[in-house]
C-alpha cells in the first residue's frame, strides 16, 4: 500500500474510534433520569423554601450534567452571610441555601442511591460547608458537622414529604429538557392539585 492509502486507513480507524468514544460519552437514560431527580430535588426544596426558581435544566454543559438558577439574594443579605454574622437574619437565608445545595443530592440518593457514588462530584456538599464554616470559623470544632447533619436530615424529610412533586418536575425534566420558573411553578401545581383530588 502507498503511504497515501496506509493514511487514509490509519485516518478511518481514528474517525472510527472518535465516533464510538462521542457515543459513549452521551448520557445514557439512566444518567439523565438520576440527573433529572437531582435537579428537581433542588427546584422542589427551593419552591417549598419561598425561593423563586427562575429555570431548571438537564442539559450538560462543561461544568455540569444539570443546573437549576433561582433568585439573586439582596446585596445585604449576601453581604451579612459572607461576613458570618451569627444572629443577623440572614443566617437563616443561608440554612435555606445550604438546604437548597444538599436538596439535588439527596432526591437523587431517594430515587437511586447507587447513582449518586457514580455521578454526581461533592460541589453541592462543600458550597454548603463553605456557608456554615462562616458562622463557625473554628474548624476543630464540631458545631459544623452538626449543623450539616441537622440541616441535612431537614432536607430529607423535606423531600420524603413532597417526593410527588419531585417525581412530577423530574419527570417534566426528561420531557422538555429545559423548564422555564413558570414551568416549575405549573408542574408543582398540577401535582399538588392531583394530590388533593385524585
Amino acid at each position: 500500500a502507498t503511504f497515501e492509502e496506509y493514511y487514509q486507513k490509519l485516518l478511518g480507524i481514528r474517525e472510527r474510534t472518535g465516533t464510538q468514544a462521542h457515543k459513549k460519552s452521551r448520557p445514557s437514560p439512566s444518567t439523565d433520569a438520576a440527573t433529572a431527580y437531582h435537579e428537581a430535588g433542588h427546584a422542589v426544596v427551593a419552591c417549598c423554601l419561598g425561593r423563586r426558581v427562575r429555570h431548571a435544566s438537564i442539559d450538560q454543559d462543561e461544568d455540569s450534567a444539570g443546573h437549576v438558577k433561582i433568585e439573586r439574594e439582596k446585596p445585604s443579605t449576601a453581604f451579612a452571610v459572607e461576613c458570618g454574622y451569627l444572629w443577623h437574619p440572614s443566617r437563616f437565608k443561608a440554612e435555606k441555601r445550604v438546604m437548597y445545595l444538599l436538596a439535588g443530592r439527596e432526591a437523587q440518593r431517594r430515587y437511586n442511591p447507587r447513582s449518586v457514588r457514580r455521578r454526581h462530584p461533592q460541589s453541592d456538599r462543600n458550597q454548603s460547608l463553605d456557608i456554615l464554616y462562616r458562622y463557625n470559623p473554628c474548624e476543630e470544632e464540631p458545631g459544623v458537622t452538626h449543623h450539616y447533619e441537622m440541616l441535612r436530615e431537614w432536607t430529607v424529610s423535606l423531600i420524603e414529604q413532597h417526593w410527588h412533586l419531585v417525581e412530577a418536575v423530574a419527570k417534566a425534566l426528561l420531557e422538555h429538557h429545559v423548564l422555564s420558573g413558570t414551568q416549575v411553578r405549573a408542574v408543582i401545581d398540577a401535582a399538588n392539585q392531583k394530590t388533593r383530588h385524585p
